[in-house]
């Protein structure tokens, strides 16, 4: 459709429905368009890369990590995926607030699951020493966070323990992850540095984070979690209701700070997943990528060394 015809339409559009809702329909379908739908783990597609990250041998137990773990939601779902197939996973669920931390505790603790569930009063993040975290709502809240989040009123402050996903597997032994869960409401591109050296070893099969709002509080953008697994030989995607939509590269379309969540994995485990095609993006912005996303800078690579 030419511009004055794309005009015309947007103009009768305007006449019906006025610009607020215009606005609210355009937005509706530019979401759309990119499947960016409403991030529930039940339809958005988690429990689809639970199932992936599940579905082939593995040695026992088969430890899976969740990174801001809340109640436990995602680590109860993965552990009765678990359970329907007859595989002995593990999962260190990691929690720094106190009160939600009693909960999932108190949530996936017993029931048979010794053994599989531990729980660690912890955040992880790029180093190892203390934080404070921001507790918008006491209790059991999502958006609880290090990164200062001005757009929720802090109600308390917690002086939690830090570690990263590199010291942990040392201190405790762990030589593999199948599955890293990552949602740190904005801090998950320093968890992702933390794990510097699982990821140069190709340690890590799967890892998901969130993207959201909070990477703008935590002067993040996702190009930067492209350059970061990228210098490892990872690739980088969306999930989706419809599976994985892959991307060749950063691209500046994909930096809307719109929640979701999104999955790095090595070229090999990426096969596994049903791979959507990201048709929505134009020819030149699937072609044009960042010179460091091609060719990882030698600055980058210390950048993400100096994290471990």
């Amino acid at each position: 459709m030419k511009a004055v015809g794309k005009i015309a339409l947007a103009r009768g559009l305007e006449a019906v429905l006025g610009r607020r809702h215009l606005y609210r329909l355009g937005r509706f379908l530019f979401n759309y368009a990119r499947l960016d739908l409403q991030n529930d783990m039940e339809i958005n597609g988690e429990l689809y890369v639970q199932q992936v990250a599940l579905g082939s041998a593995a040695p026992s137990p088969l430890v899976c990590f969740d990174v801001g773990a809340n109640v436990g939601l995602w680590s109860k779902a993965l552990l009765q995926q678990a359970d329907r197939k007859h595989i002995a996973a593990q999962v260190h669920a990691f929690e720094p607030c106190r009160e939600t931390f009693a909960a999932l505790s108190k949530n996936l603790n017993g029931n048979g699951s010794a053994g599989k569930f531990i729980a660690v009063r912890k955040a992880c993040s790029d180093h190892i020493g203390r934080a404070t975290l921001n507790i918008v709502q006491p209790g059991c809240c999502g958006v609880n966070s290090i990164v200062t989040a001005s757009r929720f009123p802090v109600q308390a402050r917690e002086e939690v323990e830090l570690t990263t996903v590199d010291t942990y597997c040392r201190e405790s032994s762990i030589t593999a992850i199948r599955l890293l869960k990552i949602d740190a409401e904005g801090h998950d591109l320093a968890v992702i540095k933390g794990a510097a050296e699982m990821l140069r070893r190709k340690a890590i099969d799967v890892i998901q984070f969130e993207y959201n709002q909070s990477w703008i509080e935590a002067r993040s953008f996702l190009r930067d979690a492209f350059e970061t697994v990228q210098a490892f030989g990872y690739e980088l995607g969306k999930v989706t209701p419809r599976g994985v939509e892959f991307y060749q590269g950063w691209a500046l379309e994909l930096e809307t700070f719109v929640e979701g969540n999104y999955i790095a994995c090595t070229p090999a485990w990426k096969q596994r997943f049903q791979q959507v095609e990201p048709a929505w993006l134009m020819p030149t912005q699937t072609q044009t990528q960042t010179q460091s996303s091609q060719q990882p800078s030698e600055d980058s690579k210390s950048s993400v060394q100096a994290g471990a």
